[in-house]
């Protein structure tokens, strides 16, 4: 799927309850995997998945040649896991488990690994795809590229293709207007983030208008 300027909002809940997993399968850990490959930087970074917040976290690229998952401690002490790579520009297949311990993979090797700390908790923090601020006007680190891909876990696992402990998962080949489908069964479909200043209209009849975004 190209990006095309889309950021996907994963709601922890929909309006008629009609995902089977919310954010609170999330609290004992879980995993991100991505397939994804960047075409060019917008701005010094570019996010794959990450959790939305003051203190952010996630999966980002970094430029010039950089793989990296960030996150914050309680009090704001920025932590990440930082891995040089030959050619960020290249195809790449990244599991990140998150718990009490932070483990990176990339196409199945462990390449690093680092404890998590007090870690701010993210356990009602945004899931968002293709941006950590989208609409913001600065630090948005939209990503330019190809995200084929992406699985979220309820559990630790090592196994991209673990198929029983899928939160949701996202193939970008079965889409909407404005949803991407979570093709896992567990109802979980991420909602185009639209820009809160120029739409303003409900985009379906599940919808209500937040803040600064629609909600499933």
């Amino acid at each position: 799927m190209k990006r095309d300027d889309l950021t996907y909002y994963i709601p922890s809940n929909t309006k008629h309850n009609t995902n089977i997993k919310n954010y609170d399968s999330l609290k004992n850990g879980y995993t991100f995997y991505a397939d994804f490959k960047l075409d060019k930087f917008i701005e010094n970074e570019a996010c794959i998945i990450g959790r939305q917040d003051l203190h952010y976290m996630g999966l980002f690229l970094q430029n010039p040649n950089a793989l990296k998952f960030c996150w914050h401690k309680k009090g704001g002490t920025y932590i990440d896991i930082f891995l040089e790579v030959g050619d960020v520009f290249e195809p790449m297949k990244v599991l990140v488990t998150i718990s009490d311990q932070i483990r990176i993979y990339r196409d199945g090797y462990l390449l690093g690994t680092r404890e998590s700390g007090e870690m701010v908790d993210y356990s009602d923090k945004n899931i968002l795809i293709g941006s950590i601020n989208p609409h913001f006007e600065s630090w948005e680190c939209k990503f330019d590229g190809t995200i084929n891909e992406i699985k979220i876990f309820d559990k630790v696992v090592t196994n991209s293709d673990n198929t029983e402990n899928l939160f949701a998962h996202f193939d970008f080949k079965n889409q909407s207007r404005f949803k991407t489908f979570d093709v896992s069964g567990n109802g979980n479909h991420g909602v185009v983030y639209e820009d809160p200043v120029f739409k303003d209209f409900k985009i379906n009849e599940y919808t209500v208008l937040g803040p600064k975004q629609k909600i499933l």
